[in-house]
């Protein structure tokens, strides 16, 4: 298979060998197994989890369009250490 080149290229390469690799190792797959790569920070709601396990009929693949957020996780840096206690 050829590779396209660009910003997508390690990510197609990680995707398309789990895809050779990995899939004959799990045991007990059926015809209606879902699988989805994503990436950490690429959640879907539970309401289109729910969608794609119950609702038969929608094309192959589907591709999910995310809103952009940002978040962070910040140190609390307190004067007083019994401060710390209390969060």
């Amino acid at each position: 298979m050829k590779y396209k080149r660009g910003a997508d290229t390690t990510r197609s390469t990680i995707f398309h060998l789990m895809n050779l690799q990995g899939l004959p190792k799990i045991h007990g797959l059926r015809d209606d197994d879902l699988f989805l790569l994503l990436d950490a920070d690429e959640l879907p709601s539970r309401e289109v989890l729910l969608f794609l396990k119950l609702y038969d009929g929608y094309t192959e693949p589907v591709r999910f369009g995310f809103r952009w957020t940002v978040f962070g996780f910040f140190w609390l840096k307190a004067t007083d250490p019994s401060l710390l206690s209390k969060v």
